[in-house]
């Protein structure tokens, strides 16, 4: 999404969130928590450089075997290295992968995705549930 067509975010929580409509369904503009992540890991490089490094290369290695040639244990084995490896940078990096949305923020967020998706909510049931109901396409 360019600058010139972007749209103001659904308040002001930790990261800024925009949804947009396309074809086949919602688009969630995640662009600031993936900023965010790239920051966390580039400062934990500067206070490591040769840690961070090797672990990228470690990544890089265990994805490449992962998808070559040989038997379906070595492939499941380097993609587990793989997936393991990539999920500790997103638990040191992004506080374990959590988006965190404040209640104002995920409210906005919540109707905007139903106006876009035609989801009409009812009101207030006991308990304090909401439910939904799908509405006509707007």
């Amino acid at each position: 999404m360019t600058s010139s067509n972007r749209r103001e975010p659904l308040g002001a929580g930790p990261f800024p969130l925009d949804v947009t409509p396309y074809a086949g369904g919602l688009d969630i503009d995640v662009s600031a928590v993936l900023a965010s992540f790239v920051h966390a890991l580039a400062d934990e490089f500067a206070n490591d450089p040769e840690a961070v490094a090797e672990k990228l290369t470690e990544l890089s290695e265990a994805g490449r075997l992962a998808t070559a040639p040989g038997t379906d244990r070595e492939r499941k084995a380097a993609a587990d290295e793989r997936d393991e490896i990539a999920e500790g940078f997103v638990a040191r990096c992004s506080d374990e992968g959590r988006l965190r949305v404040q209640t104002g923020q995920a409210g906005r967020l919540v109707e905007r995705m139903c106006r876009l998706l035609g989801i009409r909510p009812l009101p207030r049931q006991r308990g304090g549930e909401e439910q939904g109901e799908r509405g006509a396409a707007a």
